[in-house]
């Protein structure tokens, strides 16, 4: 990455958006021969109430140089909120979806 970070950790929403970000952001780090530490997921219509602090505590184990967050508003809301406690002393991307749940067809 630009800013020299490369171990990266990602939360992303466990449905197609999450998932095609996941491959996206796999495919240009293998290409900068970076790579991603940890992943953790969320199911998509998490509500910014909802903790994700547990899925945050594994991928801090894991001792990151950075966190990129991939999913709806809400949830990714909710990550720094239950990061604060933790104190990361890491930067933090999110990548939101403008929808909270995919579109009906």
């Amino acid at each position: 990455m630009a800013i020299g970070k490369r171990d990266i950790a990602v939360l992303y929403q466990a449905d197609e958006y999450g998932r095609s970000g996941l491959a996206g952001l796999q495919c240009t780090m293998l290409r900068r021969g970076e790579q991603i530490v940890g992943e953790a997921s969320y199911q998509r219509g998490t509500s910014v109430s909802s903790s994700i602090l547990t899925e945050f505590e594994t991928l801090m184990g894991l001792s990151p140089d950075a966190f990129i967050r991939l999913g709806s508003y809400a949830p990714c809301a909710a990550f720094p909120r239950d990061a604060v406690d933790l104190g990361p002393k890491v930067p933090v991307a999110t990548f939101p979806s403008s929808e909270a749940r995919a579109p009906r067809i």
